[in-house]
This record gives structure tokens, sequence and C-alpha cells, in this order.
């Protein structure tokens, strides 16, 4: 089962993360102008958290650094390393916005604080697991 997991995340995880500097949370193929390319937008949350949850069970089973570098490329998308470089997490009131259709929403919603938090969470239980010590979101986690 493990085998075919990893197979499986062969085929998508790369292709979002592993080459471009920034993650896109994109969930739809379209053919655009009879062409087959993958849409940048609508971009939501709740697709960097599972990214972010399949990053790390990467890291799990195989141990190697893939996973994590993945991860924090992910996490980025949260804090402006987006398409839009708009930082959709808002420290000050603990948000986190709706995601992108062509531009940033700029209201928070309950689905994609829970998706930040979540992802969050996750991040810093494997960073805590794998150093053994407290973490700081500034060096750990971005």
């Amino acid at each position: 089962m493990i085998e075919a997991g990893m197979d499986s995340s062969s085929g998508w995880l790369p292709s979002s993360i592993a080459t471009t500097v920034k993650f896109c949370a994109h969930r739809i193929q379209r053919v655009l102008c009879g062409r087959n390319e993958k849409a940048r937008f609508d971009q939501q949350p709740v697709e960097a958290c599972a990214t972010i949850s399949a990053c790390l069970e990467v890291y799990r089973l195989t141990e190697e650094d893939y996973g994590l570098k993945r991860r924090k490329r992910v996490f980025r998308w949260f804090l402006g390393k987006n398409d839009l470089q708009a930082p959709l997490y808002d420290a000050s009131t603990g948000g986190c916005r709706d995601g992108f259709i062509l531009t940033a929403s700029t209201k928070p919603g309950a689905e994609s604080t829970l998706s930040f938090l979540m992802a969050l969470l996750e991040s810093a239980s494997q960073s805590i697991k794998r150093t053994g010590r407290h973490l700081e979101m500034s060096s750990s986690l971005e």
C-alpha cells in the first residue's frame, strides 16, 4: 500500500511544487484556447492544507527531506508566496482569507482558517518530532 501511495504522489506532488518557486493550489486542469493547460485559479486553502499533509506523509514514510522541503514551499503559499503575491493568513486577526479566483478574497472564511490552522499544527508537530525542541514560526515554518 505504501508503494502505491508513493507512486500516486509522484504523479501530482512534483507537478505542483517540485521545480517551481511557488506552490499553486489549483485543482482543475482545463482546455484553454485549444491547449491543455493547468488552470492557475481558483486556488483554495483546503488544497494547500491537503498538500502539506501529503508532503509530511511522504517524509514520514521515506525520512527524506523531499517532503519537508515541499511542505515549506506549500506553507509559504498561505503567507504570500503565491500567484498573486497576496498573503491569505492575517496575523492580526488569526483568520485566513477564502483563497482567490483572479483576485484575493478579502473575507476570512471558517474552512480556510481551519485549513491554515491544520497546516500550521501539522507542520509544527512534525518539526517538534523531528528536532525535539520548541520551534518558532518565523524560522521553521516559513
